[in-house]
C-alpha cells in the first residue's frame, strides 16, 4: 500500500524521535520522502512489509548513520518516546514498551527434603573422616606395640 507524502512525513517524524530523541531535520524529509517508494518496492521484493520503516529506524545503517537509540543502535537500547507531529490530527502511535530484563537467576533455597539430604551427606562425610582417622591411629598403635614387643616389652590386652 503506497503512503501519501503526509503519511511518509509522519513515519519520518516517528522514526526520528524513536531513534534520535529529536524531531527530524529538513534534510531528513528531503531524503526519505522521495526514497520511500523505492524502499517499499524493495520490501515487497524481500517479502518484508516493514522494510521501509525499519530502514528509517536504522536497519542497515553504518558509521555516523547508526542511530543512538533503538534496536539498530550499537549497542541496542530502548526507543525514545514520540510526541505528536505538528500536522497530525491524531497522536502518532507509541512504540511498544520494552519488556523489563529478566531477573538474574536466583537458586531456590533447598526445601526440607533436599536440606535433609545435604545434612545426611555432611554426616556421612564426617563418619568417613572419623573411620579414616581411626584406621590411621590403629596402624600407629599396632606399629608402637610391635616396636615394644621387639624390645622385650610384652603388653597384653
Amino acid at each position: 500500500m503506497a503512503l501519501t507524502d503526509k503519511q511518509i512525513r509522519d513515519q519520518v517524524w516517528k522514526a526520528s524521535w524513536m531513534t534520535q530523541g529529536r524531531g527530524p531535520a529538513d534534510g531528513d524529509y528531503a531524503y526519505w520522502v522521495p526514497k520511500w517508494p523505492e524502499l517499499e518496492a524493495r520490501g515487497m521484493e524481500l517479502g518484508d512489509p516493514e522494510y521501509a520503516f525499519n530502514r528509517l529506524l536504522g536497519k542497515g545503517a553504518t558509521g555516523a548513520d547508526v542511530p543512538p537509540f533503538g534496536a539498530y543502535a550499537n549497542p541496542p537500547s530502548p526507543y525514545r518516546s514520540v510526541p505528536p507531529s505538528p500536522w497530525a490530527d491524531t497522536p502518532v502511535p507509541q512504540p511498544p514498551p520494552n519488556p523489563p530484563p529478566d531477573p538474574p537467576p536466583n537458586p531456590d533455597p533447598p526445601d526440607g527434603a533436599a536440606s535433609g539430604l545435604l545434612q545426611l551427606l555432611a554426616a556421612v562425610e564426617r563418619i568417613v573422616d572419623g573411620v579414616e582417622a581411626m584406621a590411621a591411629a590403629d596402624g600407629r598403635i599396632a606399629t608402637a606395640l610391635e616396636q615394644m614387643n621387639t624390645k622385650g616389652l610384652r603388653i597384653h590386652f
